[in-house]
């Protein structure tokens, strides 16, 4: 039962130790704004923790120099799955956001892709950035004026699915590499 809890323990700690050494990174580019800010941290975080669960103990259970060659392999198509998450992801951030000024200077908002009737007229009329359109109708609060609350419920979702992939997937990379680094050693039975 000892083990049972340090494994647990160690992977909260693996977790907290990847959000924090990539915590200026992962914070600053989660998805702006909106309720399911913090869920989306906890659960890529939870995701990391059990990831990292998995990974000890099919290290624990196969700990040779015969399967460090897994774990590289492993890290290497982590690190590519979190090239191609990445870029995927600052994709989907700079098409789903939009800077807004604000007493502050500016702020990023999450926008939505079906603009609404009478904003699609709007912007064909006058050709003012969006920004600005924004503002004429009514600001950061009033943006379902200008999107649809579909196409903005569906964008803060893609943004969250994407931030998830991203930082598990760093969490996978860090984790394989550290095992083909100093792999563990095998349990006594």
């Amino acid at each position: 039962m000892n083990n049972v809890k340090a494994v647990i323990k160690q992977g909260g700690q693996a977790a907290a130790a990847v959000f924090s050494g990539f915590g200026g990174f992962l914070l600053n580019v989660q998805p702006p704004e909106g309720v399911l800010k913090a869920f989306t941290i906890g659960f890529a975080s939870t995701l990391s923790a059990l990831l990292f669960l998995v990974i000890s103990i099919l290290s624990r259970r196969y700990a040779s120099e015969r399967y460090r060659g897994i774990f590289v392999a492993l890290a290497v198509g982590f690190v590519v799955i979190v090239a191609i998450a990445g870029f995927r992801y600052q994709s989907m951030f700079a098409r789903l956001t939009l800077d807004l000024p604000s007493g502050k200077g500016s702020e990023k908002i999450i926008v939505g892709t079906v603009m609404t009737p009478k904003a699609s007229e709007d912007l064909a009329k006058s050709r003012e950035p969006l920004s600005q359109l924004v503002l004429d109708f009514g600001g950061k609060d009033a943006k379902e004026r200008v999107w649809t609350r579909a196409s903005i419920d569906a964008a803060i979702l893609e943004l969250n699915n994407g931030y998830i992939f991203f930082a598990v997937s760093i969490a996978a990379a860090v984790f394989c590499i550290t095992e083909s680094l100093f792999p563990t050693k095998l349990l006594p039975h």
